[in-house]
């Protein structure tokens, strides 16, 4: 199991209770509007619950997500800081879908400004 430092818990923390929520699909991203980023340089924690599935499950959703990320990143600003949390079973996404669902949130994450 990776240990996370105390800095990155409470970071997590913060951001699950006190960031902007947006969800699509299997994603929620909880993320800090306020902090501000350079292109290219954010802040990202992927939480994917047990319930999803087995390991590899788990480790191909959040490579997906990585993978997703970068993508939107480089033609994109995103917030600083931001979780994004996976809902639901691996068997039911695939990669195409998580990544027109990150997509959406995005949108809606610049609609908010």
């Amino acid at each position: 199991m990776a240990r996370h430092s105390l800095k990155s818990r409470k970071m997590i923390q913060n951001l699950l209770r006190a960031g902007k929520k947006y969800r699509a699909g299997h994603l929620t991203a909880y993320c800090d509007l306020s902090e501000d980023s350079l292109p290219g340089r954010y802040l990202a924690a992927y939480l994917i619950p047990k319930l999803t599935g087995g390991a590899v499950e788990r480790n191909r959703i959040k490579r997906w997500l990585r993978e997703e990320i970068r993508r939107v990143a480089e033609s994109q600003n995103l917030p600083g800081m931001m979780a994004l949390r996976f809902n639901g079973m691996a068997e039911d996404t695939d990669h195409r879908s998580l990544s027109s669902e990150l997509d959406k949130i995005v949108e809606q994450i610049r609609a908010d400004g």
